[in-house]
């Protein structure tokens, strides 16, 4: 499911631009985020954070496409890191892709991942 899917999938949650969610999140299925969260993120699948997308606290997901901003620490399996995309806090991930121009401000962090 790449991000274009995200947008018009049955089954995604999707927090639109001009949106702003004030609640701690949690998710089963995956999550298109294109306004704000004012609160934690917990996403048990792929959560894709839009360039114009924002995330105020931590961020906990299976597997994170990231082009917005995340304004506090990440953990994710899977985190994938486009050129404009910035985590204020550390980025804990078992896989990293990153794009030249993405911020991280306090660290990286590797886990190990066990191959399935």
């Amino acid at each position: 499911m790449n991000q274009e899917d995200l947008q018009t999938e049955e089954g995604v949650s999707r927090i639109l631009p001009d949106t702003v969610v004030q609640a701690k999140m949690e998710a089963v299925k995956p999550v298109y985020l294109a306004g704000t969260v004012e609160g934690d993120v917990c996403c048990k699948s792929l959560l894709v954070i839009d360039p114009g997308g924002r995330v105020q606290g931590d961020v906990i997901c299976e597997s994170l496409m990231l082009e917005g901003r995340v304004e506090g620490n990440v953990e994710a399996g899977h985190a994938v890191l486009a050129a404009g995309a910035e985590i204020t806090g550390v980025l804990l991930a078992g896989r990293l892709e990153i794009a030249a121009g993405a911020k991280i401000g306090l660290g990286l962090k590797f886990r190990n991942v066990k191959n399935k």
